[in-house]
């Protein structure tokens, strides 16, 4: 039996997709572990498959989720802070106590190769931990040390405004750059759902997926200027000076500032050549060329790229429901949105403008978790909490309604009615 984390997420998806769609394992040999069973879609369930729950910050879900179990599939859990490397050592232990002998896990290709185990990249710390745990619990252990995906280059390059005018000329500063691999995610998890099912051949070993192609952050910017024709003017400074610069010309909130010398530490680590390398085994496990960065630039340089989720307090519309419908009617229950409270306030995303819930700073973030678990959830779940709407519009008054929401005097929800 095979447990796989992470199957609603970006890799977790892509590998369950490969598994099921190419049967390269029996479903009845794959269980499906979710704090959120109810967000397996219907057409997974329809195959069979078994789910449990298992939310990392309640270990004792684990060991449930994961009885009976001879591999876990663990993806990483989305977050860049000491709580990663906790809920990792959480999963390891259950999966230990649980008699589970292997464990695949998804970490970053930093460090300069598969034999490195050092870097001055601050998101890598808490993989380089659970690396070492990993090796240290007495499982064995496949490690996937995967690239930086393609559709987050911007993250990379400085926060430009990809849904800005066409003719507007922006500046991208970088601290420090270097040659760097870029991978598409899908591509990554169908490598990983080829791993996961021939684990045997791949114990105790480190393996990178790297993507084909080497390039830096200039050289990204370079390809958008090409595919886009827009204009950008490139500059790559110092760390302090870069970090002024964005602070001063706000590229973050003023909040999340402090993440900067976090996201500067990726561009040090990428200038001393920690991801300068390419490995075949991301193209073997394929049996293709894995995609370049001009091969998905419709994609990842659409101006589509440049949205972002909303507000934790928004969540309810963006699903899909209504102003009287309920946070727990979309999520199943009270203790799926504590864990949806805990996994989207955990998660931080650069926003050029908009501040946002995931735009703040981590204490901040656990702050107003905490807040909302205590004081907004029981409403929430008893549908006494109300949603307040501003106003109603026709969709033929659609420029009414972006008026009203670009004068900032709104205080509620604006919402367009399609008949």
């Amino acid at each position: 039996m095979i447990v796989l984390t992470g199957s609603t997420g970006g890799i977790g998806r892509a590998a369950l997709q490969t598994l099921l769609s190419e049967k390269l394992v029996p479903v009845s040999e794959l269980r499906i572990s979710a704090y959120n069973t109810a967000a397996i879609p219907t057409a997974v369930r329809e195959t069979g498959i078994e789910i449990r729950k298992g939310n990392l910050y309640e270990p004792s879900t684990l060991v449930e989720s994961y009885s009976g179990a001879e591999v876990l599939f663990l993806v990483s859990f989305p977050s860049m802070g000491e709580e990663r490397y906790k809920l990792h050592r959480n999963a390891i232990d259950a999966a230990k106590a649980a008699g589970v002998r292997h464990i695949i896990y998804t970490s970053l290709s930093f460090c300069g190769g598969a034999e490195g185990n050092t870097s001055v990249a601050q998101v890598a710390q808490a993989h380089l931990l659970t690396e070492r745990y990993l090796k240290d619990s007495g499982m064995t252990y496949t490690i996937l040390r995967m690239a930086s995906y393609s559709h987050l280059w911007n993250n990379y390059a400085g926060f430009l405004k990809l849904d800005a005018a066409p003719d507007v000329v922006q500046e991208a500063v970088l601290p420090n750059d270097g040659l760097e691999h870029w991978a598409n995610r899908a591509e990554l998890g169908e490598a990983t759902a080829r791993v996961i099912a021939n684990w045997q051949n791949y114990i105790n070993r480190t393996l990178n997926f790297t993507g084909p192609e080497l390039l830096t952050g200039v050289d990204i910017i370079k390809k958008y200027m090409k595919h886009t024709g827009r204009k950008v003017n490139v500059r790559v400074l110092p760390v302090e000076e870069a970090i002024a610069w964005h602070v001063k010309n706000g590229s973050v909130p003023p909040e999340q500032a402090s993440f900067l010398e976090n996201w500067a530490s990726w561009h040090t680590a990428i200038s001393l050549g920690e991801k300068a390398f390419l490995d075949p085994t991301l193209e073997q496990l394929l049996g293709r060329k894995p995609k370049t960065i001009d091969d998905q630039a419709a994609d990842i340089f659409s101006a589509s790229h440049g949205l972002d989720t909303k507000d934790l307090v928004e969540l309810g519309l963006i699903l899909g429901g209504t102003p009287q419908t309920t946070f727990c009617d979309l999520l199943g229950s009270s203790e799926h949105i504590v864990g949806a409270l805990h996994e989207y306030s955990q998660r931080p995303v650069f926003r050029s403008r908009n501040p946002s819930l995931r735009s703040r700073d981590e204490l901040y973030q656990r702050k107003l978790r905490d807040m909302l678990v205590s004081n907004a959830l029981p409403k929430l779940c008893d549908k006494t909490f109300k949603v307040f709407v501003e106003r109603v519009f026709p969709f033929e008054q659609i420029v009414q309604a972006h008026q009203l929401l670009e004068s900032g005097s709104s205080k509620g929800k604006i919402i367009m009615k399609i008949e």
